[in-house]
């Protein structure tokens, strides 16, 4: 049976209430005049502080080395070069989202061995990528980690992908 405080911290006001503050400071973020470095830093900052998720990074396509590439990231271990290859087979949330514009979640231990993720989540934890898209336009990726005690669901996968939106509209 779980503690009294972690039952309480799962109720439905307190997630309400943890993802409105998310999405209060990212949308905040992405409205105020800033570089999109700036904003990269933000909504990273953002994610690190939410209750729930560990850090984040921004990435874009590298087209000369075939490869999303880290280029904002906070909480993510001392993890100095974060890069997931484009070309490989095999189940990468990045690489997915990339290629299909949409929210792709997966645990860190469906991971292969050696993906980038494993170096940054927490073992028990969760990746989110989500796409940053404007019509056709692919501003990049932004992939998100959760610690051990949160799994996204599909709630979070919508409100995920709303968020995705707001900062593609910063950057844009």
């Amino acid at each position: 049976q779980q503690p009294e405080s972690r039952r309480r911290d799962e109720s439905p006001d307190s997630l309400s209430d943890r993802l409105q503050r998310l999405i209060g400071g990212v949308t905040r973020a992405a409205t105020e005049p800033s570089s999109r470095e700036e904003l990269e830093q933000q909504v990273c900052e953002r994610f690190a502080a939410a209750d729930g998720y560990f850090g984040g990074w921004f990435g874009r396509r590298e087209m000369t080395i075939d490869q999303v590439v880290a280029r904002t990231q906070v909480a993510c271990g001392g993890a100095e070069n974060i890069a997931v290859p484009l070309h490989e087979t095999g189940h990468d949330p990045t690489r997915q989202a990339l290629e299909t514009g949409q929210v792709t979640v997966a645990a860190v231990t469906d991971l292969p061995s050696d993906s980038p993720h494993r170096r940054v989540a927490p073992s028990k934890g969760s990746v989110a990528a989500i796409p940053l898209q404007f019509g056709e336009t692919r501003h990049g990726v932004l992939t998100v980690y959760t610690s051990a005690a949160h799994t996204l669901d599909d709630r979070d996968r919508t409100i995920l992908e709303s968020l995705g939106r707001v900062t593609t509209a910063g950057i844009n």
